[in-house]
């Protein structure tokens, strides 16, 4: 549960910056899971959270090359 709740702050940490700094993209970022699959399995859910923190981070990073809020803001 520990590494769980650390990927859920990563996701936070990573929507909280892109907010901030890049406000247009809210639109496009969906609810943060309360559980990152259907399934009990633990494995399956710190997997399957990894890839959305993952994808967030990379989503962040490509915008943020192509868009100078990021140089004014500090990215």
């Amino acid at each position: 549960m520990e590494i769980e709740n650390r990927i859920f702050m990563d996701i936070l940490n990573t929507k909280l910056k892109i907010e901030e700094t890049f406000p247009e993209l809210t639109a496009y970022l969906g609810e943060m899971p309360l559980r990152a699959t259907g399934s009990k399995d633990s494995a399956l859910a710190i997997q399957a959270l990894r890839a959305y923190s993952e994808s967030l981070q990379a989503f962040l990073t490509n915008y943020s090359r192509y868009h100078s809020n990021a140089s004014s803001k500090g990215m």
